[in-house]
């Protein structure tokens, strides 16, 4: 599963099932005992009150189909630390 897509440099445009899977997972809660850190912050359009610093993504139990969304943001964050990569050569 291909899910996202550069529009720029650094700018990705993501499918709406893999949109809407990020936003109904952000974590707002108060803060995981470890960073003590939360703010708001603007995540894919929306605003978000609360935001973990620790872990602002959070999946509890996932099914098959969270897996898959979880794999492919591995997959961007993979490709992301390859392109930085590849910039500083």
């Amino acid at each position: 599963m291909k899910c996202y897509c550069y529009e720029t440099d650094s700018t990705f445009v993501f499918c709406v099932e893999l949109k809407e899977f990020i936003l109904a997972h952000i974590n707002t809660n108060p803060g995981c005992g470890t960073c003590k850190g939360v703010e708001n912050q603007m995540i894919l359009g929306k605003m978000f009150e609360r935001v973990c610093h620790c872990h602002a993504l959070l999946l509890y139990n996932p099914d098959d189909k969270a897996l898959e969304y979880a794999k492919e943001l591995v997959s961007i964050n993979k490709n992301i630390i390859d392109d930085i990569a590849a910039n500083k050569e």
